[in-house]
């Protein structure tokens, strides 16, 4: 019997069941990633929701500006407030507040990147010069050249952070996307890898059980045509299609005996 390794000591039944156990281990891998992935994915919505917050924020805050500077009474500061804690949040984590009026809050992720960072900086610092600018129109003359003058520049601020704050959801829309069709991807990859894997594991499986038969129908039919002088099959498992081999290679040792002593007969009559 030749040396038999880990591989031809599995039954038949065994190897053929490896191929399901295959497909079901990728079955589970790839729910588990798509699970873990569409939790991640849950956060976009939200964080969506806070970013059309912060615009309101700064839309609040530019109105209630205006109305200080006409020496009115407003609660700028509020606004103030409300956009820097979410900012934060949206920087590094925690949470930001999407309901104003019963200060409901809700958990969001840090920025997932530097380029979403980098674009809430942005807005953060362009908030801090529109704060500035209002503070430095608090001691100007409504009408006044001077007034007039810092009121252009305060409303291209304004228009300059919504711009911002619009770059920043669509980075951040541009990161959701990418995720997702990142996702799409690994799914093809790892379907194209266990497909290989099943197929390779079939046709090995598949060589493993023809090729011996195939010896085995050779050696049949040249006994059947009396030829009892064969070499004997390689026994290479321990499987069905080994135990058959086995079993044939016993049979023609006795039917070489059988032969033998029928000849040692004959000759002493």
């Amino acid at each position: 019997m030749d040396k038999i390794g880990f591989w031809g000591r599995l039954s038949d039944g065994r190897k053929i069941g490896l191929i399901g156990l295959v497909f079901l281990s990728a079955i589970i891998g790839i729910i588990t990633y798509t699970v873990l992935e569409q939790r991640k994915q849950e956060d976009a919505p939200v964080i969506m929701r806070i970013m059309v917050r912060q615009r309101v924020f700064v839309l609040q805050f530019v109105m209630d500006a205006m109305t200080t500077a006409q020496g009115l009474q407003s609660d700028e500061r509020n606004w103030t407030d409300f956009y820097k804690e979410n900012l934060q949040a949206l920087l590094n984590g925690g949470n930001a507040v999407a309901v104003v009026k019963t200060n409901e809050k809700v958990p969001i992720p840090p920025a997932p990147n530097r380029d979403v960072r980098d674009k809430l900086e942005n807005t953060g610092s362009t908030f801090q010069e529109l704060i500035a600018l209002t503070k430095a129109m608090r001691g100007l003359k409504a009408g006044s050249p001077a007034y007039a003058e810092k009121l252009r520049e305060f409303v291209g601020l304004g228009d300059k952070l919504d711009s911002q704050i619009s770059n920043a959801g669509r980075a951040y829309l541009d990161h959701f996307q990418s995720a997702s069709a990142e996702m799409i991807r690994n799914h093809i990859i790892i379907g194209i890898v266990v497909g290989l894997i099943g197929i390779l594991l079939s046709w090995f499986i598949t060589q493993g059980i023809v090729a011996p038969l195939t010896a085995v129908v050779a050696n049949a039919q040249g006994i059947a045509k009396g030829d009892l002088r064969q070499e004997k099959l390689p026994v290479t498992s321990e499987d069905e299609i080994g135990q058959l081999a086995a079993g044939f290679n016993t049979m023609q040792e006795t039917l070489k005996e059988i032969t033998t002593s029928s000849f040692a007969c004959e000759g002493t009559r």
